[in-house]
């Protein structure tokens, strides 16, 4: 039976194995299938909990060596995140500026060790009429915007790229840890969820850290994970079948109402049947609205296209599109709105290429010279 997993299903099972015989079962299909000089992101990024699993069980891999250091990588990874994560936490606690945790540095609180939950980057949430007092603190202390051409292609990165309305991606140029500075909790979800969030906070046991109450804390990683298409964030079902050990019946059915409430009700039973289909478990009550839910497709993820080339304005103008469309599945005058939108820029576009291109100078013939 376990020859007809995937790797990245072997990986997540063996993540969450709970006896010593089950998980030495998948160690060894997974020792046999995986190639471990070109695994993948997704599951390089669970690294630290296949490690913590062999000591668990008292299990050797035959990559033992590999994953210790991947498991130190990562160790190390967090030490630096969370020794800049004080100071910025300093310094917005001097200029009372309120800040919440978002994504991982929140969801380490479900693992068994907060160092298990590999990041690539942290994400904290201050208000929006906090946001820009915030960023200057932060670029007056050591902090740099993440993109270097930031201001001289404003414009088109903010609309195309950067999305004001989410955030500022940073970079601590000292210790390479990237920070997103956000004023929304997250590029597709509405002002009233971030309200929301800051009304009903939680306070995180390990870090003292203002977090989102339960279900928005797992309505965001079912959305992130759906929106972001997920190629290279494995990260996610990990964390969903951490927080079922915590989360009651009503945190399920506050998080559904949520998606309904910010109508994201399609998108969030996309995610739980992706998670059900990878082996989560997770309460019947939510696994049967999704699979009773209509499919709205897959939203396309964008690639490492050079920005402003055919192939990058072609992606993001049919992401823009998709998101749109995904924002109202049931009003169907916002595809119409979004077709119209798309075909509009698309012909600016097309029109000033066309006036930028230099005309050759017009020649007049010797009889009109005379």
């Amino acid at each position: 039976m376990l020859t007809t997993l995937s790797i990245e299903e072997l990986s997540l099972k063996l993540c969450l194995a709970e006896d010593a015989i089950t998980a030495g079962e998948l160690l060894d299909a997974w020792d046999r299938m995986i190639v471990i000089d070109t695994m993948s992101f997704g599951i390089m990024r669970l690294s630290p909990l296949i490690h913590h699993q062999t000591q668990r069980f008292g299990l050797s891999s035959i990559h033992q060596a590999r994953l210790k250091i991947l498991y130190q990588y990562w160790w190390i990874a967090y030490q630096h995140r969370t020794h800049q994560l004080k100071k910025v936490i300093s310094l917005f606690a001097q200029q009372d500026i309120p800040v919440m945790a978002l994504k991982g540095v929140g969801l380490a609180d479900y693992y068994p060790r907060r160092t298990l939950r590999s990041m690539a980057d942290m994400d904290l949430l201050v208000a929006p009429k906090d946001h820009a007092r915030a960023l200057k603190l932060l670029l007056k202390n050591g902090w740099a915007h993440e993109y270097a051409d930031l201001e001289r292609k404003g414009a088109v990165h903010r609309f195309f790229g950067l999305d004001p309305n989410h955030g500022t991606q940073l970079i601590h140029p000292q210790s390479d840890v990237k920070l997103d500075l956000h004023r929304r909790l997250g590029s597709y979800t509405s002002n009233r969820l971030t309200q929301l969030a800051w009304a009903q906070p939680v306070q995180s046991t390990a870090t003292g850290l203002l977090k989102p109450a339960r279900p928005i804390e797992l309505f965001m990683v079912v959305l992130h994970a759906v929106m972001g298409d997920f190629e290279d964030n494995l990260n996610w079902l990990v964390d969903l079948a951490q927080m079922s050990n915590n989360l009651t019946a009503q945190d399920w059915q506050e998080a559904h109402a949520l998606a309904i409430a910010d109508k994201k009700e399609t998108l969030f039973l996309a995610g739980i049947n992706i998670a059900a289909s990878y082996g989560i478990d997770l309460p019947q009550t939510i696994t049967t609205a999704a699979e009773n839910s209509p499919s709205r497709g897959r939203i396309p993820r964008f690639s490492d296209a050079r920005p402003l080339s055919a192939k990058w304005l072609k992606e993001t103008i049919a992401g823009r599109y998709t998101v749109t469309c995904h924002r109202f599945p049931d009003r169907p005058t916002y595809r119409r709105l979004a077709i119209f939108s798309a075909a509009t820029v698309v012909l600016a576009l097309v029109y000033l290429v066309f006036m930028a291109v230099p005309k050759p100078a017009s020649q007049t013939s010797k009889k009109d010279r005379q």
